[in-house]
């Protein structure tokens, strides 16, 4: 896939961020895909590759301080994340002259496509989340009481190593890394990590400051734009996650007759577990929406 620039807008400041691109002007089918925190858009680069050999255009975004984007570091909620989303979508929409876009997105990806979904639902054709850290309104409201686990977890993370085969070794004996496709695990080893010529080591492209402080933006409060979203949604969920309970997939798609959710064998980590099986399901789902709304 190309590497382009994209010009991102906040507080009066431009921020560069890198994105992935496929485009066919053959191709009816186009994707925006948004990535989880702390990791990259070319972690998924399996995934990607299984959209385009659909024939998808597929357009893959890295968020601010994320393999190549630019750090910016006052992030108060994950509006600053939708609000990328949008200026994106409008960005390709004017660059290549797109009408109509469905949105896939993983975990912080899958959140704020939905946040997304709620400000455009005339571009916006369906949302398809997969483990998007959405709670349910009711465990939401204890982020104003206690410290997310997810920040306290990235907190601790060890960042800099000799090499990327220690890295490797490393994160394979956790059971959050250990049972990740190998291909997509080193496209996450090259896209994640930058060799530091100051310190001789390879440290993490997102500072893990920065990667608690995103799980500490998620705000009490999203939920009523969750609710009034009306575009066709598709949660993939896991047995394993603690992100998206049961309820709150009933919740997302409960407003058009053709959402639907699913919940899977599996860990949060399930794109990068099961990569074939969450891409096929995917693109069965957008196919099947484009057909039945015909746009």
């Amino acid at each position: 896939m190309k590497v382009d620039d994209f010009y991102f807008s906040v507080r009066g400041e431009k921020i560069k961020l890198t994105y992935l691109s496929s485009y066919d002007v053959s191709n009816r089918i186009t994707i925006l895909f948004f990535h989880s925190n702390g990791f990259s858009a070319q972690t998924y680069q399996k995934l990607l590759d299984k959209f385009i050999k659909n024939n998808f255009n597929t357009f893959a975004l890295n968020f601010v301080g994320h393999n190549g984007s630019e750090n910016y570091f006052l992030i108060s909620d994950w509006f600053l994340f939708s609000d990328q989303i949008l200026q994106f979508l409008n960005f390709i929409k004017e660059k290549f002259n797109i009408k109509h876009f469905h949105l896939v997105g993983h975990s912080l990806g899958g959140a704020t496509s939905l946040l997304a979904g709620y400000f455009n639902q005339e571009d916006i054709v369906s949302i398809t989340t997969w483990d998007p850290v959405v709670l349910t309104p009711f465990f939401s409201f204890f982020l104003y009481f206690f410290d997310p686990p997810l920040a306290k977890q990235a907190e601790k993370r060890r960042d800099h190593f000799k090499s990327l085969e220690i890295i490797k070794r490393s994160y394979r004996m956790y059971d959050s890394f250990k049972y990740w496709d190998e291909e997509i695990f080193d496209d996450y080893l090259k896209s994640c990590f930058y060799f530091d010529q100051n310190s001789q080591t390879y440290r993490l492209c997102l500072p893990k400051e920065i990667e608690a402080k995103i799980f500490r933006s998620l705000k009490f409060g999203n939920w009523k734009y969750y609710k009034k979203i009306f575009v066709p949604i598709y949660v993939i969920s896991a047995k394993q996650s603690k992100v998206v309970p049961k309820r709150a997939c009933k919740l997302l798609t409960k407003n058009h007759k053709l959402s639907r959710y699913e919940i899977l064998d599996a860990s949060h980590f399930f794109p990068m577990e099961l990569p074939n099986l969450t891409a096929q399901k995917t693109i069965d789902f957008i196919v099947k929406i484009q057909s039945l709304l015909n746009v």
